[in-house]
């Protein structure tokens, strides 16, 4: 049976899953700290605007502060980079309207505890209220060493004329000289083309740009504080997802041990500011099983890692979260998402939710493979969709 381990890290919940295929273990993740401030890189014209706004942290690290849009903006991100070691971003309202959660379930996982960059779409969900860029919005977020301290926050506003279909920019960084074999290149071709086809399912388009960084073979995860993501995402096509595909990826944990992992996004959702966290990661070498071949469905497993990190930090969370070794399911842990199907049991949870693009680990199928896991509901869609980062 698949093993799944939920990981805390200090106060901090994790908020995606990173996966094994070698052993079938599952992994939970969460997040790191920045000192560095952000290079929020240039600004964006046409349909894209990014604005600016400022706060100051009470005795607590908090502030509430009221802030406009520019005229026009029917979706946009909103971003905080600061020195604090936790970030949190508990509302974000406007008319009535709260943006941040619904009915206890947080729609950012930034609304309950982020490390470096709290991040947030405006809406998120098809089931959010529209905004009205007449209107005034109220963020109230903090961090643990912002009292008394200046809070900038980073916006991106989009002007969708269509808010069913768009263009996703994806930066693909490959990281290690050995994948650059006509062989290894040939397999992330192949990945791609299975990402692009399940985006494709949400009308979204792929514009995909291919950067060799031919560094190392191995990464850390970006929750460490290692600032090679921000070092490598400056002056590329933003705004944009960055995608690291590395031979291996290492993820740290607080009592020093470290285990090799699949893949892990930088939020939900991620960043659109250059910053610590402003990536995606996915090992190659993960993906190819305890025989360091790739078997066809194992290179179709890659090709929806890819979709399935993306799409976190777009903004989807996990339909459901499950403990396969009580076979109970995590309090709290399902999506903010009204038809991705409710389930009170791991064997209920796997008959309705296993095709899904976002289930939280891969499933053997009863010949000795996996499951397809491909499936976006309309709503998972329509997040996807309602990214500022999809044009």
């Amino acid at each position: 049976m698949t093993k799944l381990n939920s990981v805390r890290t200090g106060a901090l919940k994790a908020i995606l899953l990173a996966l094994s295929i070698s052993s079938l273990s599952i992994i939970g993740c969460s997040s790191g700290s920045d000192d560095k401030g952000s290079d929020n890189g240039p600004s964006f014209g046409g349909d894209y605007t990014n604005f600016e706004f400022s706060g100051r942290g009470d005795s607590d690290g908090f502030t509430t502060t009221n802030f406009k849009v520019p005229n026009g903006t029917n979706k946009f991100m909103v971003n905080f980079d600061a020195a604090g070691d936790l970030l949190t971003i508990s509302s974000l309202s406007s008319n009535g309207a709260e943006y941040a959660k619904t009915g206890g379930r947080p729609l950012t996982s930034s609304n309950s505890i982020e490390i470096f960059t709290g991040s947030i779409n405006v809406p998120s969900r098809t089931l959010d209220a529209p905004i009205n860029s007449a209107n005034t919005f109220s963020i109230t977020a903090g961090g643990s060493k912002l009292d008394n301290k200046d809070i900038k926050f980073y916006g991106l506003g989009r002007s969708d004329s269509d808010l069913s279909k768009g263009t996703l920019i994806v930066n693909i960084y490959i990281v290690s000289p050995s994948l650059n074999s006509v062989e290894n290149q040939d397999i992330i071709n192949r990945a791609i083309a299975r990402f692009r086809a399940i985006y494709a399912s949400a009308n979204i388009t792929l514009s995909i740009n291919i950067h060799n960084v031919n560094s190392t073979e191995s990464i850390q995860d970006m929750y460490s504080g290692t600032d090679f993501y921000l070092n490598n995402v400056a002056n590329k096509p933003s705004p944009a997802v960055n995608l690291f595909i590395s031979n291996q990826l290492t993820y740290s944990f607080e009592n020093g041990e470290s285990a090799l992992i699949l893949g892990l996004a930088g939020g939900i959702p991620g960043p659109w500011i250059n910053s610590l966290k402003s990536g995606v990661a996915v090992s190659f070498s993960q993906h190819s099983g305890v025989d360091d071949e790739f078997s066809p469905a194992e290179e179709l497993i890659f090709g929806e890692t890819l979709a399935h990190e993306v799409g976190h930090y777009i903004g989807l969370f996990h339909p459901i979260e499950i403990d396969t070794d009580s076979e109970d399911l995590l309090a709290n842990g399902a999506d903010p998402l009204s038809d991705t199907e409710e389930c009170g049991s791991y064997t209920t949870c796997s008959l309705t939710l296993y095709s899904n693009l976002m289930f939280p680990f891969p499933v053997r199928s009863g010949n000795g493979g996996f499951v397809e896991q491909v499936a976006l509901t309309g709503q998972q869609s329509g997040v996807l969709n309602l990214s500022a980062l999809v044009d």
